[in-house]
Order: C-alpha cells, then structure tokens, then sequence
C-alpha cells in the first residue's frame, strides 16, 4: 500500500495548531491584510489577494485569534499552578524549620555562622539526611561516602538569612561554643552522632 505523502497526514496542520509563534504570524498578516489601507497593500501587490479571498484570510485570523487566547491561558493557567505549588512547598520547608532536632539545627546553624550553602558530610549522617526529608537540604549528584556534599535550597537559605539573628548566639561565647560542638560533632562517628543529642 502506498504511503500517503506528508501533506496529506495533516501533521503540518497540527504543527500550526500547536504553535503559538506560527498562530502569531497568521494572525498578524491576516489583521494586515484585512485592516491596512488598499495603498498600503498595493504597494506589495496584496490588494487583490485582499479582494479575493477576504473571507477566507478573516476565517484564518479570527481562528488563529481563537488559538492564541488558548494557548495564552492554558500557559497563564500552567504558570498559576507551578507559582502556586511553589509556594505551598517554600511554607512547608519554612514551618518545619519550626520543628528542627538538636543535629538538625546544628548543621544549619554551622553553615548560617560560616556563610556555606553547602556542607559536606556523611552519606549516612541521619540529620542531614533528614533535613533532605524535610526539604530543607538537598543531596549533591556526586562526592564520596564519607564526604558527601548537601546543599540548603535558594529560598531557604534565603529565609535563614532573614532570620539569622534567631538562628546564631548573640555573644561571641556563644559562637565559640557552636564551633566546638561542630567539631565535636564532625569527629564523632555517624552511628553515634543520634547519641549527641538525647
């Protein structure tokens, strides 16, 4: 059986359907031809083409009109629900930075007083793994078991930035104190590190 030839699949049509830039151009020439003054288009030969087919250049500009508004609010629409759900997920990241453990507010607090987004640690540290549960890390895509990068997401690092005078000790005692327990903590062993805290 004999292939039908491209033009006649109509997937050329669907391209035209789906293509916000090729609706712009129909639309655009058919207001053109259908709104310019006849000494305007005669200057390009398109009074009679104008004349002619009138009817069928308003049905294209009107249809390709049609299909704009579409795509325009199909793409407003999309763009509404992503913002929407990005937000939902920035509150849910800043409410449970409400619920932080003592492991968890350390890590956090160690990159807030060294100005580090990203802090390297074990693969199997269980704060910061549950701080990547939390959303309020995320895992590198490489690094090794022992040294292992995570990084705290824009916005949140953003928020801890605002409230950074809540997060770190007011007095120098205070942050001398952080550091120590920060080495404490990095020197001791993964399985143990849960124990730090109870």
């Amino acid at each position: 059986m004999t292939a039908l030839p491209s033009w006649l699949k109509l997937d050329w049509l669907k391209e035209l359907v789906t293509s916000p830039r090729v609706l712009s151009v129909v639309f655009v020439i058919g207001a053109m031809l259908l709104f310019l003054p006849g000494r305007f288009l005669g200057y390009f030969g398109l009074t009679a083409i104008r004349d002619d087919y009138r009817k069928w250049v308003g049905l294209a500009t009107v249809v390709s009109f049609a299909l704009l508004l579409t795509h325009i609010g199909s793409f407003l629409w999309s763009k509404r629900q992503r913002n929407r759900k990005s937000a939902r997920q920035e509150s849910q990241r800043l409410q449970s930075l409400e619920t932080l453990t003592g492991g968890e507010r350390l890590i956090l607090q160690h990159c807030v007083a060294t100005g580090e987004q990203t802090v390297f640690l074990s693969l199997g540290d269980p704060f910061a793994n549950s701080l990547c549960h939390k959303g309020l890390l995320v895992i590198g895509s490489s690094g090794h078991s022992w040294s292992y990068p995570f990084m705290i997401p824009n916005d949140i690092w953003s928020f801890l930035q605002d409230v950074r005078a809540q997060i770190l000790p007011n007095e120098q005692p205070g942050l001398e104190t952080l550091k120590r327990n920060w080495e404490m903590y990095n020197d001791t062993p993964v399985f143990k590190r849960q124990d730090l805290f109870r």
